[in-house]
């Protein structure tokens, strides 16, 4: 079964951001810089070039610098995923990204005036990126659902949170081993997982258990192994997270 390097997607966001402020220098970067300034392996350069241009559409180009005894790569000035008009109000690609991964946490203010400035905000900005950067974008922005605040501590649970943070971006099959409190048994079982929510206290998982079909919720705590397969599922078109919070 696949398994990631530990830590490898709670990474990946933090790395594209870094990466984007490098490359859009204008004497862009080495791949040797990559690797000393985000501090991964050059191999793991080439997934990271994939991920600005299949995902984010942001192409590398070659460039020549006089005495470099390296290749230097930049992203080009013209390459953007938002329209000049929002760029120039200051809002840079990386910030546009965390405003995303933030969108995901708007959801206290539903039925508010203020999820409704939310909403309208975001389909201005939509409007003014490319159809396939949004898609990606949208994804981050579905990681979390919000009911209260957690108080739990679950460092020992990172990995699992990781991997299945993972499958829920790429909509993988996860085959997970999870400790029942009910019954109090450790059963395994395949789920496409579908978003995280607090509530009082706790992290939990909604997801679909393939076998059923049905969905439940499970206390994030009681996973004991997590591990996403190559299998892709498609999210349930007549599925709405707020409603079944509620």
């Amino acid at each position: 079964m696949p398994k990631r390097e530990k830590n490898q997607w709670a990474r990946q966001l933090v790395e594209v951001v870094k990466a984007i402020k490098l490359l859009s220098r204008n004497n862009g970067a080495s791949i040797e810089e990559l690797v000393d300034e985000l501090g991964v392996q050059k191999r793991a350069i080439q997934r990271l070039k994939k991920t600005l241009d299949e995902d984010f559409h942001l192409p590398l180009h070659e460039i020549d610098e006089i005495g470099e005894k390296c290749k230097r790569w930049r992203i080009p000035k013209t390459a953007t995923i938002i329209l000049p008009n929002v760029d120039t109000i200051g809002l840079s690609i990386q910030e546009l990204l965390a405003i995303y991964v933030l969108r995901g946490v708007a959801g206290i203010y539903k039925g508010s005036s203020i999820m409704s400035d939310i909403d309208n905000a975001f389909d201005k900005i939509g409007a003014a990126i490319a159809p396939g950067p949004r898609k990606m974008l949208d994804k981050y922005s579905r990681l979390f659902v919000v009911a209260p605040k957690s108080a739990k501590n679950y460092a020992a649970s990172d990995g699992n949170v990781e991997d299945l943070s993972f499958a829920i971006i790429n909509q993988r099959t996860c085959k997970v081993t999870y400790h029942a409190f009910g019954s109090d048994e450790v059963k395994t079982y395949d789920i496409n997982p579908l978003h995280f929510f607090e509530h009082d206290g706790g992290l939990y998982l909604i997801a679909v258990i393939t076998k059923y079909g049905d969905i439940r919720t499970f206390a994030v705590e009681r996973f004991k192994k997590a591990d996403w397969t190559d299998d892709v599922f498609e999210y349930p078109t007549d599925f709405d997270p707020e409603r079944y919070l509620s």
